[in-house]
């Protein structure tokens, strides 16, 4: 929490992203993190590719669909939403 307070300070600039993954981000998920940033200039949510090297077998990207209605929800509190690889 301290180090997102500082960047919100507008000390530096800053972006806030996080990759959407279906088996790892619930729409009360998005809403902690919503609250977390809260005011915060940009924040990109990130399109999930399964690649070599990924934590985990098995995970999934979060649909366009669903990926949109998520940013449409923080948009509410944060001014800039970008969807980025959709």
């Amino acid at each position: 929490q301290e180090s997102i307070d500082y960047l919100k300070a507008d000390n530096v600039d800053y972006e806030f992203r996080t990759t959407l993954v279906s088996e790892l981000h619930s729409l009360d998920d998005i809403k902690k993190m919503g609250e977390l940033v809260k005011g915060a200039k940009k924040l990109y949510l990130q399109k999930f590719v399964d690649r070599d090297g990924c934590i985990k077998k098995g995970l999934h990207e979060v649909d366009e669909v669903e990926a949109n209605k998520l940013r449409d929800y923080l948009a509410k509190g944060i001014s800039n939403v970008y969807l980025r690889g959709y």
